[in-house]
């Protein structure tokens, strides 16, 4: 698959589904979605004493390094890097970047291999996580800033919310005019926007997953099998997705990543944000420290910064995100978390994980995706 054009799904693949579900799908549009509540379920661990944290900062002035896997853009990385090594100048930080299937690859190779380089994980699928917990792949560190943040954004001890992203739906206005504007999912499944919606990758990017699975489990199969009738645009990351928005590839984004949305229209790109009113997919990107991390010191004094509201505020200001803290606003010129209808996984983020490779293996067929 190319890494840097968009995929055409020329034929559509129909899965099982009830005759009931078609014919409503088919005669009255998708069935409405129920709410359900954000949560996360988490197993009891007995957890170590914790640690002073001037204790830690001077093991941490010891070892002096940290490496930072993570799927964030790499200029806002290293920025976010460079405010914490201000802080902390006896650490010299790196970053490796990529997708978040590809980096979580890269880190369970590490893990593999006996030779763990990797100090602390951020990535936007919290299904990673809760197999790396299950694998005792996460080192327990229970950082004091994460006390003010929920118990349904955190399974405490072992990983929490860096962030919270929205995946909505945005439209270039120049093009898309009058009641052609999409308002809600089932706008895109109009025989006027075929060959017109991009999606991200479900194989390579976490929001790409968390938007299929969220959508799937609200509307069915039934949904992606009348969008791929669509021929849909399938990108690996959100700047392709721009970019073909913006060059007349497409017309439509569907699961778009809020932060890149919001960044790019402060960018002068003309797009519309929307955020169906049936209600938006939220998917949480944690950040955790590895088990066996070469730096585990370092690890923590990153954690507790990324976590804490100095790091909060500039990572919500570099990424365009929303933070979890209950002390953080939501960037200027963003509609505020709590006003929104979030659609998120009913039965939790740990049932989300284990569906994994199942859910994967069906959209890539639905989507005419080669798997690795």
């Amino acid at each position: 698959m190319s890494h840097t054009e968009g995929h055409n799904r020329c034929s559509l693949r129909l899965l099982p589904a009830t005759g009931a579900l078609l014919v409503a799908c088919l005669l009255g549009g998708c069935p409405q979605p129920q709410e359900a509540p954000i949560r996360v379920s988490v197993r009891n661990t007995t957890a170590p004493a914790p640690v002073d944290h001037k204790q830690i900062e001077e093991l941490a002035r010891a070892e002096g390094e940290l490496a930072w896997y993570t799927s964030v853009p790499e200029a806002e990385a290293r920025a976010i890097l460079d405010a914490f090594m201000e802080q902390y100048p006896f650490v010299r930080a790196r970053v490796v970047r990529g997708g978040s299937f590809n980096i979580a690859e890269q880190v369970r190779g590490e893990i593999t291999a006996g030779r763990v380089q990797a100090d602390v994980l951020h990535v936007l699928d919290p299904a990673i996580f809760v197999h790396l917990h299950a694998q005792g792949a996460l080192m327990h560190y229970d950082s004091p800033e994460a006390r003010v943040i929920a118990r349904e954004y955190k399974d405490s001890g072992y990983w929490t919310a860096l962030r919270a992203v929205t995946l909505c739906l945005v439209y270039d206005p120049r093009r898309v005019k009058g009641d052609r504007a999409p308002q809600h999912w089932d706008d895109l499944l109009r025989s006027s926007w075929r060959k017109r919606v991009g999606i991200k990758d479900t194989q390579t990017a976490g929001s790409g997953y968390a938007f299929y699975y969220i959508i799937r489990e609200r509307y069915g199969t039934i949904y992606w099998e009348r969008l791929t009738a669509q021929d849909l645009q399938v990108y690996q990351t959100s700047q392709q997705m721009l970019t073909a928005l913006q060059e007349g590839e497409v017309d439509a984004l569907a699961g778009m990543v809020d932060y890149a949305a919001y960044a790019a229209q402060r960018d002068g790109q003309p797009l519309e944000i929307v955020f169906p009113s049936e209600g938006t997919p939220v998917v949480i990107g944690p950040v955790a420290i590895l088990a066996g991390a070469p730096h585990p010191n370092c690890a923590r004094l990153f954690v507790d910064y990324c976590l804490g509201q100095t790091g909060q505020k500039l990572i919500m200001q570099k990424l365009e995100g929303y933070s979890v803290r209950p002390d953080i606003p939501p960037p200027a010129g963003q509609e505020a978390l709590n006003a929104l209808h979030l659609l998120a996984p009913s039965a939790g983020w740990v049932d989300y994980a284990s569906k994994l490779e199942l859910v994967q293996q069906e959209s890539a067929e639905l989507l005419g995706l080669g798997t690795e």
